[in-house]
């Protein structure tokens, strides 16, 4: 780890941490700063939480929606991911016989929201299968042939299990020449990446922890002016019926604000992160991690096409996820361990505060498994 920027964080010395795409990692600044606002929210909680927190909340979502290069439609804060994408679900116009497309590389919550609302409504999800390793021809091929008379592509701009950055504005150009929503889960872009094609889509949601520097949770919704939907919180609460997106989200039952209220500080960080060369080093790491992986035998993931800044996927032939995450385990290593049709992927997610001798840590607690 590179020690002196590791110091803004809380974070075990002795680990090496790869894993912060999964939970995200926030500096002691960026909780200072949360605490703050959360001893301002105290202050006057009936004032605070009640008719000023809307406008805050607001201000905040106009901030993530220029950081998305978004134009018009509405945006509202939320607690993570799985909140907006079950808002989305359950709020989607859906009628029996109609089909929603996901590909088998999307996260798995998300996939279970969508199987939940179309058994509400008689449609069904139809996921189709995306080998592993893939490639770019190979995504858009899937997904062109699956797109045809359904209602709602579900498709993630970089993808959690696979870290396959999606040619999104081609898909999206794909989908909505059939008449077809698309729906983008954003989770990994915010802090990590930037993405031209996402005006297109009808929703766009996500996380913003997992590469800001804020505390967590804090997440987004968002819906276009185009869409044909009227987002509402899955959670039946007090401003439910609010006629803005930010004043349905703004209320869900009692809850914290200030890692959102938190979310402007943790943009300017990242900022501040970008301008000394923090993110582009880092983005140099993510590069030789590749070729680090490539001689001892991982396969990635995704073909070069594909590669997200940050965030790279191996598959590790011929063995488990539970020996996998044993053997990093074993040697300190915080790294993504999951499955794909039978196929065994380990993630790394390489952050500032990452250094060579972690790439070399995970690459050489995994290389028994795939060497001769």
């Amino acid at each position: 780890m590179d020690l002196e920027v590791t110091r803004q964080f809380f974070l075990d010395r002795d680990v090496a941490h790869l894993n912060n795409a999964s939970y995200g990692a926030p500096t002691r600044a960026l909780m200072a700063r949360a605490d703050e606002l959360r001893a301002e929210l105290e202050r006057d909680t009936a004032t605070g939480l009640g008719a000023a927190l809307a406008p805050r909340l607001a201000r905040v979502a106009g901030r993530v929606r220029d950081e998305l290069g978004l134009v018009g439609g509405e945006m509202a804060m939320t607690s993570n991911a799985t909140e907006s994408s079950n808002a989305l679900a359950a709020s989607w116009p859906l009628r029996a016989g109609e089909r929603v497309v996901l590909a088998s590389t999307e996260y798995s919550s998300v996939v279970e929201a969508w199987r939940v609302a179309c058994a509400r409504a008689g449609a069904r999800v139809d996921v189709v299968d995306v080998p592993v390793p893939t490639s770019r021809a190979a995504l858009i091929d899937v997904l062109g042939a699956a797109v045809p008379g359904a209602r709602v592509l579900v498709v993630s701009a970089i993808s959690s299990p696979t870290a396959m950055r999606a040619p999104i504005a081609e898909i999206v150009d794909l989908a909505r020449a059939h008449g077809v929503d698309v729906v983008v889960d954003a989770a990994h872009v915010v802090g990590h990446d930037r993405f031209d094609g996402l005006e297109g889509a009808a929703a766009v949601f996500g996380t913003l922890h997992k590469w800001l520097p804020g505390p967590r949770p804090s997440g987004f919704v968002w819906v276009s002016d185009e869409a044909r939907v009227d987002a509402y919180p899955a959670l039946v609460a007090l401003r439910r019926e609010s006629p803005d997106l930010v004043g349905r989200f703004s209320w869900r039952g009692t809850w914290d604000p200030a890692p959102v209220l938190a979310v402007p500080a943790a943009l300017d960080e990242r900022e501040r992160w970008r301008r000394s060369g923090l993110i582009a080093r880092a983005e140099a790491l993510a590069e030789r991690l590749g070729d680090h992986a490539a001689h001892a035998g991982l396969q990635a993931a995704v073909g070069p096409d594909l590669l997200a800044p940050r965030l790279r996927a191996f598959v590790v032939p011929g063995a488990t996820p539970e020996r996998v995450h044993a053997v990093l385990e074993a040697n300190g290593v915080r790294a993504w361990v999951g499955e794909h049709d039978g196929v065994t992927l380990v993630r790394a997610a390489v952050h500032v505060y990452s250094a060579e001798d972690d790439l070399v840590r995970f690459v050489t607690a995994l290389a028994p498994l795939v060497l001769p």
